[in-house]
Protein backbone atom coordinates (compact mmCIF):
# COMPACT_ATOMS: atom_id res chain seq x y z
CA UNK A 1 0.00 0.00 0.00
CA UNK A 2 2.84 2.39 0.78
CA UNK A 3 4.19 1.74 -2.74
CA UNK A 4 0.89 2.95 -4.18
CA UNK A 5 1.09 6.26 -2.29
CA UNK A 6 4.73 6.65 -3.35
CA UNK A 7 3.80 6.31 -7.02
CA UNK A 8 0.80 8.65 -6.68
CA UNK A 9 3.04 11.23 -5.07
CA UNK A 10 5.79 10.73 -7.69
CA UNK A 11 3.51 11.24 -10.67
CA UNK A 12 2.02 14.35 -9.05
CA UNK A 13 5.51 15.74 -8.42
CA UNK A 14 6.51 15.27 -12.06
CA UNK A 15 3.15 16.62 -13.23
CA UNK A 16 3.87 19.85 -11.34
CA UNK A 17 7.47 19.97 -12.60
CA UNK A 18 6.23 19.72 -16.18
CA UNK A 19 3.62 22.43 -15.66
CA UNK A 20 5.94 24.83 -13.88
CA UNK A 21 8.76 24.32 -16.36
CA UNK A 22 6.51 25.24 -19.27
CA UNK A 23 5.28 28.30 -17.36
CA UNK A 24 8.84 29.43 -16.50
CA UNK A 25 9.99 29.07 -20.09
CA UNK A 26 7.10 31.04 -21.54
CA UNK A 27 7.37 33.75 -18.93
CA UNK A 28 10.77 34.60 -20.43
CA UNK A 29 8.97 35.82 -23.59
CA UNK A 30 11.62 34.47 -25.97
CA UNK A 31 9.71 32.24 -28.37
CA UNK A 32 10.26 32.10 -32.12
CA UNK A 33 8.14 30.34 -34.74
CA UNK A 34 8.90 27.36 -36.92
CA UNK A 35 7.86 28.12 -40.49
CA UNK A 36 5.63 25.67 -42.35
CA UNK A 37 3.77 25.61 -45.62
CA UNK A 38 0.12 26.65 -45.26
CA UNK A 39 -2.73 28.13 -43.20
CA UNK A 40 -0.81 31.12 -41.88
CA UNK A 41 -1.99 33.32 -39.00
CA UNK A 42 -0.62 36.41 -37.33
CA UNK A 43 0.20 36.28 -33.64
CA UNK A 44 -2.88 38.40 -32.94
CA UNK A 45 -5.09 35.96 -34.82
CA UNK A 46 -3.61 32.95 -32.99
CA UNK A 47 -4.20 34.64 -29.66
CA UNK A 48 -7.78 35.46 -30.60
CA UNK A 49 -8.46 31.86 -31.61
CA UNK A 50 -7.01 30.63 -28.31
CA UNK A 51 -9.29 32.98 -26.37
CA UNK A 52 -12.29 31.75 -28.36
CA UNK A 53 -11.54 28.15 -27.27
CA UNK A 54 -11.25 29.00 -23.57
CA UNK A 55 -13.91 26.98 -21.67
CA UNK A 56 -16.81 29.22 -20.67
CA UNK A 57 -17.78 27.39 -17.48
CA UNK A 58 -18.22 27.81 -13.76
CA UNK A 59 -17.61 24.20 -12.72
CA UNK A 60 -16.15 21.05 -14.25
CA UNK A 61 -16.23 17.46 -13.06
CA UNK A 62 -14.82 14.20 -14.42
CA UNK A 63 -16.66 11.48 -12.55
CA UNK A 64 -14.10 8.91 -13.60
CA UNK A 65 -10.36 9.35 -13.95
CA UNK A 66 -8.38 6.27 -15.02
CA UNK A 67 -4.66 6.53 -14.31
CA UNK A 68 -2.02 4.14 -15.62
CA UNK A 69 1.52 4.68 -14.34
CA UNK A 70 4.51 2.85 -15.83
CA UNK A 71 7.68 3.32 -13.78
CA UNK A 72 10.78 1.14 -14.32
CA UNK A 73 8.63 -1.49 -16.03
CA UNK A 74 6.22 -1.57 -13.06
CA UNK A 75 2.62 -0.81 -13.99
CA UNK A 76 0.03 0.61 -11.61
CA UNK A 77 -3.62 1.25 -12.49
CA UNK A 78 -5.74 3.59 -10.39
CA UNK A 79 -9.12 5.27 -10.58
CA UNK A 80 -10.27 8.59 -9.30
CA UNK A 81 -12.22 11.76 -10.03
CA UNK A 82 -11.63 15.47 -10.59
CA UNK A 83 -13.73 18.47 -9.55
CA UNK A 84 -12.98 22.07 -10.47
CA UNK A 85 -14.62 25.35 -9.59
CA UNK A 86 -12.95 27.49 -12.19
CA UNK A 87 -10.30 29.85 -10.83
CA UNK A 88 -11.21 28.83 -7.28
CA UNK A 89 -10.72 25.16 -6.34
CA UNK A 90 -9.43 21.86 -7.70
CA UNK A 91 -10.07 18.54 -5.96
CA UNK A 92 -8.54 15.25 -7.10
CA UNK A 93 -9.49 11.97 -5.46
CA UNK A 94 -7.51 8.78 -6.19
CA UNK A 95 -8.78 5.30 -5.37
CA UNK A 96 -6.56 2.26 -4.87
CA UNK A 97 -8.66 -0.90 -4.54
CA UNK A 98 -12.40 -1.60 -4.71
CA UNK A 99 -13.25 2.10 -4.75
CA UNK A 100 -11.40 2.81 -1.49
CA UNK A 101 -9.90 6.31 -1.54
CA UNK A 102 -6.12 6.33 -1.24
CA UNK A 103 -5.46 10.07 -1.47
CA UNK A 104 -7.28 13.38 -1.79
CA UNK A 105 -5.82 16.68 -2.95
CA UNK A 106 -7.57 20.03 -2.62
CA UNK A 107 -6.02 23.12 -4.18
CA UNK A 108 -7.30 26.66 -3.86
CA UNK A 109 -5.55 29.79 -5.01
CA UNK A 110 -3.77 30.17 -1.65
CA UNK A 111 -3.84 26.74 0.00
CA UNK A 112 -2.75 23.13 -0.50
CA UNK A 113 -4.50 20.32 1.39
CA UNK A 114 -3.62 16.63 1.14
CA UNK A 115 -5.05 13.51 2.76
CA UNK A 116 -2.97 10.33 2.68
CA UNK A 117 -5.53 7.71 3.70
CA UNK A 118 -3.04 4.86 3.30
CA UNK A 119 -0.72 6.15 6.00
CA UNK A 120 -3.29 8.21 7.98
CA UNK A 121 -1.47 11.47 7.41
CA UNK A 122 -2.42 14.96 6.22
CA UNK A 123 -0.90 18.20 5.02
CA UNK A 124 -2.31 21.71 5.36
CA UNK A 125 -0.44 24.75 4.12
CA UNK A 126 0.09 27.29 1.40
CA UNK A 127 2.12 26.89 -1.78
CA UNK A 128 5.36 27.88 -0.07
CA UNK A 129 4.77 25.35 2.71
CA UNK A 130 4.07 22.62 0.16
CA UNK A 131 7.69 22.71 -0.97
CA UNK A 132 8.61 20.54 2.03
CA UNK A 133 6.30 17.91 0.56
CA UNK A 134 6.96 18.47 -3.16
CA UNK A 135 10.34 19.58 -4.53
CA UNK A 136 8.83 22.46 -6.55
CA UNK A 137 6.26 25.12 -5.86
CA UNK A 138 2.83 24.21 -7.23
CA UNK A 139 0.89 26.56 -9.50
CA UNK A 140 -2.91 26.55 -9.39
CA UNK A 141 -3.48 28.15 -12.80
CA UNK A 142 -1.21 25.83 -14.75
CA UNK A 143 -2.63 22.67 -13.14
CA UNK A 144 -6.15 23.93 -13.91
CA UNK A 145 -5.10 24.70 -17.50
CA UNK A 146 -3.88 21.14 -18.05
CA UNK A 147 -7.05 19.55 -16.67
CA UNK A 148 -9.21 21.88 -18.77
CA UNK A 149 -6.99 21.68 -21.85
CA UNK A 150 -6.67 25.46 -21.98
CA UNK A 151 -3.57 27.09 -23.45
CA UNK A 152 -4.64 30.64 -22.59
CA UNK A 153 -2.44 30.88 -19.48
CA UNK A 154 0.56 29.71 -21.46
CA UNK A 155 -0.03 32.38 -24.10
CA UNK A 156 -1.37 35.04 -21.74
CA UNK A 157 1.68 37.20 -22.34
CA UNK A 158 0.54 38.62 -25.66
CA UNK A 159 3.98 39.64 -26.88
CA UNK A 160 4.98 35.97 -26.97
CA UNK A 161 3.00 35.75 -30.19
CA UNK A 162 3.10 39.30 -31.48
CA UNK A 163 6.13 39.91 -33.68
CA UNK A 164 6.14 42.38 -36.53
CA UNK A 165 6.11 40.48 -39.80
CA UNK A 166 5.84 37.08 -38.08
CA UNK A 167 3.27 34.52 -39.19
CA UNK A 168 2.37 31.20 -37.64
CA UNK A 169 1.55 28.43 -40.07
CA UNK A 170 -0.12 25.03 -40.00
CA UNK A 171 1.70 22.09 -41.48
CA UNK A 172 -0.07 18.71 -41.59
CA UNK A 173 -2.82 20.20 -39.42
CA UNK A 174 -0.43 21.13 -36.60
CA UNK A 175 0.65 24.64 -35.62
CA UNK A 176 4.07 24.53 -33.97
CA UNK A 177 5.80 27.23 -31.93
CA UNK A 178 9.37 26.37 -30.99
CA UNK A 179 12.39 27.91 -29.28
CA UNK A 180 15.92 26.72 -28.51
CA UNK A 181 18.35 28.60 -26.31
CA UNK A 182 19.32 29.58 -22.78
CA UNK A 183 15.99 30.86 -21.55
CA UNK A 184 15.48 29.60 -18.01
CA UNK A 185 16.57 31.67 -14.98
CA UNK A 186 19.92 30.76 -13.42
CA UNK A 187 18.14 29.62 -10.26
CA UNK A 188 15.37 27.84 -12.12
CA UNK A 189 14.65 24.14 -12.27
CA UNK A 190 17.07 23.35 -15.08
CA UNK A 191 20.25 24.72 -16.58
CA UNK A 192 21.83 24.72 -20.01
CA UNK A 193 20.31 25.00 -23.46
CA UNK A 194 16.61 24.22 -23.55
CA UNK A 195 14.20 23.31 -26.31
CA UNK A 196 10.54 24.21 -25.92
CA UNK A 197 7.75 23.31 -28.31
CA UNK A 198 3.98 23.72 -28.18
CA UNK A 199 1.66 22.29 -30.82
CA UNK A 200 -1.94 23.27 -31.48
CA UNK A 201 -4.47 21.39 -33.59
CA UNK A 202 -6.69 23.07 -36.25
CA UNK A 203 -9.22 24.00 -33.55
CA UNK A 204 -6.40 25.74 -31.65
CA UNK A 205 -6.63 23.17 -28.86
CA UNK A 206 -3.42 21.94 -27.24
CA UNK A 207 -1.84 18.92 -28.88
CA UNK A 208 1.63 18.70 -27.30
CA UNK A 209 3.73 20.53 -24.74
CA UNK A 210 7.35 19.46 -24.99
CA UNK A 211 10.55 20.51 -23.21
CA UNK A 212 14.11 19.21 -23.31
CA UNK A 213 16.86 20.53 -21.05
CA UNK A 214 20.36 19.51 -22.12
CA UNK A 215 21.94 20.66 -18.87
CA UNK A 216 20.10 18.15 -16.69
CA UNK A 217 19.17 15.69 -19.45
CA UNK A 218 15.49 16.11 -18.63
CA UNK A 219 12.77 15.57 -21.21
CA UNK A 220 9.09 16.24 -20.55
CA UNK A 221 6.09 15.90 -22.86
CA UNK A 222 2.37 16.25 -22.30
CA UNK A 223 0.35 14.85 -25.22
CA UNK A 224 -3.33 15.72 -25.44
CA UNK A 225 -4.51 12.75 -27.48
CA UNK A 226 -8.20 13.64 -27.77
CA UNK A 227 -10.87 16.06 -26.61
CA UNK A 228 -14.56 15.61 -25.86
CA UNK A 229 -17.40 18.10 -26.26
CA UNK A 230 -19.31 18.99 -23.10
CA UNK A 231 -21.88 21.74 -23.51
CA UNK A 232 -20.04 23.28 -26.46
CA UNK A 233 -16.71 23.30 -24.61
CA UNK A 234 -13.81 20.99 -25.45
CA UNK A 235 -11.95 19.16 -22.68
CA UNK A 236 -9.11 16.63 -22.87
CA UNK A 237 -10.23 13.06 -22.20
CA UNK A 238 -6.90 11.32 -22.90
CA UNK A 239 -3.54 12.76 -21.79
CA UNK A 240 -0.14 11.05 -21.99
CA UNK A 241 2.58 12.25 -19.65
CA UNK A 242 6.22 11.38 -20.41
CA UNK A 243 9.13 12.29 -18.14
CA UNK A 244 12.73 11.15 -18.60
CA UNK A 245 15.51 12.19 -16.22
CA UNK A 246 19.03 10.79 -16.66
CA UNK A 247 17.63 7.94 -18.78
CA UNK A 248 15.09 6.98 -16.09
CA UNK A 249 11.64 7.10 -17.73
CA UNK A 250 8.23 7.57 -16.16
CA UNK A 251 5.03 7.40 -18.19
CA UNK A 252 1.45 8.00 -17.16
CA UNK A 253 -1.82 8.01 -19.05
CA UNK A 254 -4.86 9.86 -17.75
CA UNK A 255 -8.30 9.14 -19.18
CA UNK A 256 -11.27 11.31 -18.20
CA UNK A 257 -14.92 10.32 -18.60
CA UNK A 258 -18.35 11.26 -17.24
CA UNK A 259 -17.44 14.91 -17.80
CA UNK A 260 -20.07 17.42 -16.73
CA UNK A 261 -20.07 21.21 -16.53
CA UNK A 262 -21.89 23.86 -14.52
CA UNK A 263 -23.47 21.55 -11.96
CA UNK A 264 -23.32 22.31 -8.28
CA UNK A 265 -20.23 20.82 -6.67
CA UNK A 266 -18.92 20.53 -3.17
CA UNK A 267 -15.33 20.08 -2.09
CA UNK A 268 -15.40 18.14 1.19
CA UNK A 269 -12.17 17.93 3.13
CA UNK A 270 -12.20 16.78 6.74
CA UNK A 271 -9.31 15.32 8.72
CA UNK A 272 -10.00 12.33 11.00
CA UNK A 273 -8.72 12.80 14.54
CA UNK A 274 -6.33 9.84 14.26
CA UNK A 275 -4.42 11.37 11.31
CA UNK A 276 -0.96 12.86 11.90
CA UNK A 277 0.57 15.79 10.00
CA UNK A 278 3.35 15.16 7.51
Amino acid sequence: MNNIWFKIRRIFIYFIIAALTVLMVYSCRSVAPLTAERYSYSGEEVYGRIISMEPDIETYSAGRLNIKIVDNNDELNLRGSVRIKKDSAIMVSVNAFAGIEAARLLLTRDSVKILDRINNRYFLGDYNDSRKFFPVKADFDIIQSIFLGSSLRIFDEFDILERSGTWYMFDRDVLTVSYTGDILPDKGLFFGEDMLRIKLDPRFLMKDLELYSTGNEIYTRLSFNSFTDAGGNYFPDDIDFHFISHNLPLHANLKFSRIEIDRELNFPFSIPSRYRPF
